[in-house]
C-alpha cells in the first residue's frame, strides 16, 4: 500500500504540484494522466525519493517501484 498526503512541489516560487493525496491499494491498477508539462515524471520523481517535496510519501509492503525516465 502507498498513501501520498498533501504533496506538494515548487521549483522556486512555481508550485508544479499542490496538495496531491491518493491511496494505492495493493492489487488494483492505477494511470496517471495528463498534458505534457502537467507534473507526472515529477509525482513519480517525488515518490521515489528523487526529487525533495513537502507532504508525505507512505510506502507499505511496497518491495519495488519501477520507473524508465524518458530519454
Amino acid at each position: 500500500m502507498m498513501e501520498i498526503s498533501h504533496l506538494t512541489k515548487s521549483y522556486g516560487k512555481l508550485e508544479v504540484l499542490s496538495d496531491i493525496n491518493m491511496d494505492c491499494k495493493p492489487g488494483h491498477i492505477y494511470g496517471i494522466m495528463g498534458e505534457n508539462g502537467a507534473g507526472k515524471s515529477t509525482l513519480f520523481r517525488c515518490i521515489m525519493g528523487l526529487e525533495s517535496f513537502k507532504g508525505e510519501v507512505r510506502k507499505e509492503d511496497v518491495s519495488q517501484i519501477g520507473y524508465l525516465p524518458d530519454i
